[in-house]
């Protein structure tokens, strides 16, 4: 009973990530600003999402599968953003008319 309270309660948290998260993507007006909210929601909510789902699972296979999967995203989503904010300054770069290495 109390596992599903607290899963609740952390499912509840990370659709409030999402939500101020979302907010933050509409309400800013330069790009890196915007990814910057975007990642920030995929992180927070991810953590916390995963977190609420193991909680209230209890201790499973889907526990270990979920939490493996929680490893993947907190390695994964960093490394996401920074190539597509790497991209993106390149894209500019390129437009401008400097050279594609970044120097």
């Amino acid at each position: 009973m109390i596992q599903e309270i607290i899963g609740n309660i952390l499912i509840g948290i990370s659709v409030l990530f999402v939500f101020v998260g979302l907010i933050g993507v509409f309400r800013f007006h330069d790009f890196y600003a915007k990814v910057l909210a975007s990642s920030k929601i995929d992180t927070a909510a991810t953590i916390t999402l995963i977190l609420g789902l193991a909680v209230r699972g209890g201790f499973s296979w889907f526990t270990a599968k979920a939490l493996m999967l929680l490893l993947f995203c907190l390695f994964i989503n960093p490394v996401n953003t920074s190539k597509i904010i790497q991209s993106a300054r390149l894209d500019e770069q390129r437009k401008k008319g400097g050279n594609s290495r970044g120097n």
